[in-house]
């Protein structure tokens, strides 16, 4: 791997103005909304770790240096909570439900939940993995860095071990 520095970044933490460490043991409640912003800050990153996040600093080792111009650097996040493997589309329902359908009227007209649990039925589980991959793969491009994928569609032993295999 490699040393990085991202120059000129306006840099948001989960620090709290004057912290220059998380508090023991976390946050709780409200507190977990406290976002810290520096102005203009670099950041050095040392084999995909970073090591510093200071005010105009040089370091030597830099590989690579970036220079942000100004644009956020932030976390990635934390998605701890997907159904991202799923076969189907339920796009029609949304566009129902827009125009002011019920959740009832939809489920009675074969939609629903109960429509995804059919199309996960339906899908061998290399389908459901390539749709899982396409999925996954645009929430890291948009910024998730962790994610946890849950079952659930398959609402039978078989179809839900059929889902954990392809996740």
């Amino acid at each position: 791997m490699s040393a990085t520095v991202i120059r000129n970044a306006r840099v948001l933490t989960m620090l709290a103005p004057g912290e220059t460490r998380p508090p023991e043991g976390g946050r709780r409640g409200a507190a977990h909304g406290t976002l810290g912003i520096l102005e203009k800050a670099d950041v050095y990153v040392d084999s995909g770790i970073i090591v510093e996040v200071a005010p105009e600093c040089s370091w030597s080792n830099v590989d690579h240096e970036i220079n942000a111009d100004g644009r956020v650097l932030m976390p990635g996040f934390v998605d701890c909570h997907t159904h991202a493997c799923w076969a189907g589309s339920r796009l029609d329902e949304w566009e129902r439900k827009l125009a002011g359908a019920t959740y009832q009227e939809i489920a009675a007209a074969g939609g629903g939940i109960m429509s995804t649990v059919r199309a996960v039925r339906g899908s061998t589980g290399g389908q459901l993995g390539l749709e899982l991959q396409s999925r996954t793969s645009r929430m890291a491009r948009l910024g998730s860095t962790t994610i946890e994928v849950k079952s659930g569609y398959g609402l039978r032993v078989d179809y839900e071990l059929r889902m954990l295999r392809a996740i």
